[in-house]
């Protein structure tokens, strides 16, 4: 298998500590650590991740098992239940530091692919000129991940937007009834 790192930069500045439980390890780099899991798809087994900063640019590494965003979802046709895979880093910094209303959650970076929809109309990620059909290419995102029971104990999940709430989103926000922005 071929090992494999995935990194996003992004300028911001961001503080913080990694956490670790005890089945993870922190290397003395600051990256988070773990063994290789062969019963998990090696381009999803990750074998570390941490994020470093230089001046104003923060750049987020994660180390997998395989070729990091090789596999990308089916399509199915349908936005409504469409698969997104995603690679996410979480952060310490508050939701409120790139836009959302603040103290919703945890602000996480993540590297997504979803065929069935494109959030990320300021660019054309696939350079064909059409700026709406770039989902399935993998790209950045900005998240609020908060506790989530449908998922299972002790899950995350991308933070719900109630019907009928109107809380403080990114000007970036691509619409979707989620906290999530497509800078």
């Amino acid at each position: 298998m071929k090992l494999s790192t995935l990194t996003a930069t992004l300028a911001l500045v961001i503080g913080g500590t990694a956490l670790a439980d005890e089945n993870h390890a922190i290397h003395q780099d600051g990256a988070i650590i773990s063994s290789a899991d062969a019963s998990k798809v090696a381009d999803f087994d990750i074998l570390a991740a941490h994020a470093h900063r230089n001046g104003d640019t923060v750049t987020f590494h994660m180390t997998t098992n395989g070729s990091a965003g090789t596999s990308v979802p089916a399509a199915t046709g349908e936005v409504g239940g469409s698969d997104v895979w995603s690679y996410v880093w979480p952060t310490s910094l508050d939701p409120s530091a790139v836009g959302f209303e603040g103290g919703t959650g945890i602000l996480a970076m993540a590297a997504t692919s979803h065929p069935d929809f494109d959030d990320t109309p300021l660019f054309d990620e696939n350079g064909d000129g059409d700026p709406a059909n770039d989902g399935i290419e993998w790209h950045s995102h900005w998240v609020v991940l908060t506790p989530t029971e449908a998922c299972g104990p002790d899950a995350l999940a991308v933070r719900d937007i109630p019907e009928g709430s109107t809380p403080k989103l990114p000007a970036t926000w691509p619409g979707f009834p989620i906290f999530l922005d497509s800078p």
